[in-house]
């Protein structure tokens, strides 16, 4: 068993699962999920370290990874070891990059980011067999799955409290401080969030940005929604596509 106090968790949901499950045989099914599970790892295997206090090195390695995660049917799980501004920087790096990736994966996914108290379980049942229980309980959960379920877009919030908290924790003297901040921030943006119910004005995780390397027409968001044998003729589809390329378009105009 494992406790986290205070901690960073990120929930996400893949949208149109029904329509994966029951349009795809066992085998399509695996290995769609075989692709995000090894998309997942590379993410959570980059670990972003400090080299200077100006400077952010990106460094390989699949055994330092401060970043845990875990896919159950339609749920992707992370959470970080502690709430340290640097804890918040990785688990927002992590989503950005899912969220870039799993358009080209044609796994649209909505989320949230929390913080809050966690626990971890996991009891082996028996040596030598693969057959174990492995619980996860905690307010940072349930609160970023309700979070998850208002929004009406592929993309992930940001929970205020996350953003009080890094805040409280910056030192305007320190300049490796700084230089953290704006890296930050630089991965969030204020953005009206589309939700099933009103817009909410809330911090969001940004993805999808043009930059070097990754170039992502706005026909690919469209094509998420529909590839894997899912449909995108129900008006809720057409309604997130809408609101997701509405995003898009923001971001890089």
């Amino acid at each position: 068993m494992k406790y986290y106090p205070k901690t960073y968790v990120a929930f996400l949901d893949i949208l149109g699962f029904k329509d994966l499950v029951n349009n795809n045989t066992h085998d399509q099914l695996t290995s769609i999920y075989f692709n995000l599970a090894n998309a997942v790892t590379e993410i959570v295997s980059t670990i972003i370290k400090k080299t200077s206090p100006h400077t952010m090195k990106k460094i390989v390695s699949k055994n330092e990874s401060n970043i845990n995660s875990i896919i159950i049917s339609d749920s992707i799980l992370f959470w970080a070891n502690g709430s340290s501004n640097r804890d918040f920087f990785n688990i927002l790096i992590v989503v950005s990059k899912l969220l870039t990736k799993s358009i080209f994966l044609g796994l649209p996914m909505r989320g949230a980011i929390t913080l809050g108290p966690l626990t971890t379980i996991k009891l082996n049942l028996q040596k030598n067999f693969d057959n174990s229980i492995s619980t996860f309980i905690g307010k940072s959960i349930s609160k970023s799955f309700e979070l998850e379920k208002k929004q009406q877009w592929h993309g992930c919030v940001v929970d205020e409290e996350c953003i009080n908290h890094f805040q409280s924790q910056l030192n305007d003297t320190d300049r490796s401080s700084k230089s953290l901040k704006d890296f930050i921030m630089g991965i969030m943006m204020n953005y009206n969030v589309p939700m099933k119910v009103k817009s909410e004005n809330m911090h969001a995780v940004k993805w999808g940005e043009k930059r070097k390397g990754i170039d992502m027409p706005v026909e690919m968001i469209e094509f998420a929604f529909m590839a894997n044998q899912k449909k995108s003729d129900d008006n809720s589809v057409k309604e997130k596509i809408k609101n997701t390329v509405e995003y898009f378009n923001s971001l890089n105009i």
